[in-house]
């Protein structure tokens, strides 16, 4: 008898796609999308598709082989699990005699071991053997700090949000290839005249189907934020009042913004000054479209899809009591890594400024 089981994708990734699977005879064998998840809608990525002919492909590692002979000969001896885990203990119980526990430290991400493994048993283990810390996500840490910092949380806007936003920034970030799931709910969004701009060194393929498209050096994006930001004020294509009331190190971050100027970005990013220039008419359209709707601010979606998939459309409620957005011109939904570059004072809090 078939059952079938509930259940989501464990990959590192944002979509966080419904899967079921039929199993029968404790085999799984079959597996497909969740028809009624609002995001999947009944179809999975090239790369989880195969699923099942990873799991029982012949040549799959089951179990734990020991390296017999030189290191890179490529000779291996099937062991037991009891073998591998005495000796894998042995070893650490040896480095903690000699060293301390502090000697041994955990180096691995998140990859298709989901969130109880990665997140959860994991640290309890490591705690408790008293190895050392480590961020898990080394290239990461510090731009989920500043998220973080700045937005309160690392949650991804929800994908529906994108029918009433006029403006798409994805600042190197290619979901084309990593959040495939988005692209259609983007395109349909082009297509009623949402703007995509795409800010990447590299020609990526969604840079190809971007309204505009920015290709700053390896490594000054710091600049081209801050060059852009720096329009923005001088422009006051920002809402200077509520910075001033709301938001926690404005004055500081607006003089530290003086000489950022288009000539000297320019320089650092390799645009020209007048690709520069077209970004206030970016923001004053977006603005013009969607004057009537609440705001959200560069920044928006940052390190969140690229992060581990416990919260992804989960939407914080509107509260006054909180800041709001740094730059409340326009109806911008920002699916990028902005964020880590406003890691000077916090300059905001929360995604949107409360209705009036």
């Amino acid at each position: 008898m078939i059952h079938r089981v509930h259940g989501a994708c464990p990959h590192d990734c944002p979509d966080t796609c419904g899967l079921i699977t039929e199993v029968e005879n404790d085999r799984a064998v079959r597996l497909y999308a969740d028809p009624d998840n609002p995001v999947t809608k009944g179809w999975l990525c090239a790369k989880v598709r195969p699923y099942l002919d990873h799991v029982y492909h012949r040549d799959r590692l089951l179990h734990p082989l020991r390296r017999v002979g030189a290191k890179g000969g490529g000779q291996w001896r099937q062991i037991s699990w009891t073998e591998a885990l005495t000796e894998i203990a042995d070893r650490w119980r040896s480095v903690i005699a000699d060293y301390g526990a502090s000697a041994i430290l955990p180096y691995s991400y998140s990859g298709t071991i989901g969130l109880v493994q990665a997140g959860v048993s994991a640290a309890r283990f490591w705690n408790r053997l008293g190895a050392s810390q480590l961020q898990r996500s080394i290239c990461g840490a510090a731009a989920e700090l500043a998220v973080e910092s700045t937005l309160g949380a690392r949650w991804s806007p929800p994908v529906a949000e994108l029918e009433q936003t006029n403006l798409v920034i994805l600042w190197g970030h290619n979901p084309v290839s990593t959040a495939p799931h988005f692209m259609p709910a983007l395109r349909r969004a082009q297509k009623r005249g949402c703007q995509l701009v795409v800010i990447d060194p590299l020609r990526t393929r969604s840079a190809q189907g971007a309204n505009h498209y920015l290709a700053p050096l390896p490594g000054s994006d710091g600049w081209l934020a801050m060059g852009l930001a720096h329009l923005l004020e001088k422009l006051g294509l920002h809402n200077e009042s509520w910075l001033e009331n709301h938001a926690v190190g404005w004055l500081a971050l607006r003089e530290r913004l003086v000489p950022f100027t288009p000539e000297r970005v320019a320089r650092k990013t390799g645009l020209t000054e007048r690709r520069l220039s077209d970004w206030p008419d970016f923001m004053r359209s977006a603005n013009r479209a969607s004057s009537r709707l609440p705001t959200a601010s560069i920044g928006q979606k940052m390190a969140a899809r690229t992060s581990v998939p416990y919260a992804p459309y989960r939407r914080s409620p509107p509260n006054t009591a909180h800041p709001a957005a740094a730059w409340p011109i326009a109806r911008v939904a920002t699916w990028s890594g902005i964020a880590k570059l406003f890691s000077i004072p916090v300059i905001a809090r929360r995604l949107r400024e409360p209705s009036t």
